[in-house]
């Protein structure tokens, strides 16, 4: 599955959330990588971000919180602009926008893609 969209600033969750110790520590263990802080954020123009993980659901890995403080996630591996490994995480929050993904890495994808808001980025599932 191959989806596009276009990167957009993000409310600043995503840092706090890939720096919190159980969140690396599962995503070590189910993805491959613990994530650099921070989020890199897509916004979909072909797909939702259910969309994406129904077709890929045996590829998923859950997020799970120690506590009900904290929202469930759902993590999927992809490729970025056919060059770089990473993952998506879509929260399990309801209200949360379809057509937006959070991405992740191991390094920061502004720096390493060169990319600022409204440029166009391809996603490979």
């Amino acid at each position: 599955m191959r989806v596009s969209g276009a990167v957009v600033s993000g409310k600043g969750d995503g840092s706090r959330f890939t720096e919190l110790d159980w969140v690396k520590k599962q995503f070590v263990e189910k993805i491959g990588f613990e994530p650099f802080p921070g989020t890199l954020n897509v916004l979909l123009k072909d797909a939702t971000n259910r969309d994406i993980l129904e077709v890929n659901k045996e590829r998923t890995a859950a997020i799970e919180p120690p506590d009900k403080s904290y929202s469930k996630g759902v993590a999927l591996r992809t490729t970025i602009s056919s060059t770089v490994m990473g993952a998506i995480i879509v929260p399990q929050v309801p209200g949360y926008s379809l057509d937006l993904l959070e991405i992740v890495a191991p390094m920061n994808l502004r720096g390493r893609l060169h990319l600022k808001n409204g440029d166009a980025i391809t996603l490979e599932f």
